[in-house]
């Protein structure tokens, strides 16, 4: 999966850590495009999970900044990805079967920064100005 321009958010480090999440989703593919080794899995979900923490409280910190009015259904959709995040972690120590997780991965991941992220972003982007001149 390659990183594209509508993907953008406008925000450097948001779209910077997008970009990370995309190679982590072409990391899947390609584990799951053969026969992946299960302690390979395991290891790059786990490495998923602890980048998106990092990611999620990126953007936490910058809703703390801008505020805007779906900021708690945001931080559920990121409560929500991490706890599934960690699900997928534990059911790789069982083999989990690769036709269920690129899937997966691609809904948690990917949909996420298509659609809350993009939004999100243009509202603390369009809410910057005001919140700056005060």
């Amino acid at each position: 999966m390659e990183w594209k321009t509508e993907y953008a958010t406008g925000i450097h480090n948001i779209d910077q850590q997008h970009r990370k999440i995309l190679e982590f989703l072409t990391q899947f593919e390609g584990l799951c495009a053969g026969s992946a080794d299960p302690v390979d899995v395991h290891r790059l979900i786990a490495r998923t999970r602890a980048f998106m923490e990092i990611h999620f409280c990126t953007e936490e910190a910058l809703m703390l900044l801008v505020p805007h009015t779906d900021s708690a259904v945001h931080r559920a959709e990121h409560r929500y990805v991490l706890e599934n995040l960690a699900d997928l972690e534990d059911q790789s120590r069982l083999e989990v079967g690769k036709d269920e997780l690129l899937p997966l991965m691609r809904h948690l991941l990917f949909d996420h920064v298509l659609g809350s992220d993009r939004y999100f972003a243009r509202r603390a982007l369009a809410n910057w100005g005001e919140f700056t001149s005060r």
